[in-house]
């Protein structure tokens, strides 16, 4: 069984390359989803670059927040619960 990585990152860009790629070089990680929690440098950028799903924030909603907008929604598939955390939702299928 393979699993999808949750990764929460605020101005990561120097490393968050390394960590993607270490976990997409496991063979338990089927996808790689980082919740880029309102940073102010590329982390995104550098996240899709390195090939993982990306969800942003516009600011900072904490580290808790971030997390919980990467959790599956029940068997749909979908990422996040907007009411809850603020993030859009993410088809992950």
């Amino acid at each position: 069984m393979k699993i999808a990585a949750i990764v929460p990152a605020k101005d990561e860009a120097p490393t968050i390359g390394r960590v993607i790629a270490a976990l997409q070089s496991s063979p338990f990680v089927r996808r790689v989803l980082v919740v880029d929690d309102g940073s102010s440098d590329a982390t995104c950028a550098v996240a899709k670059r390195c090939g993982a799903t990306v969800l942003r924030a516009a600011k900072n909603k904490g580290k808790g927040q971030a997390m919980l907008a990467g959790f599956p929604d029940g068997a749909s598939g979908r990422s996040g619960n907007r009411r809850a955390t603020g993030y859009p939702s993410l088809v992950l299928g």
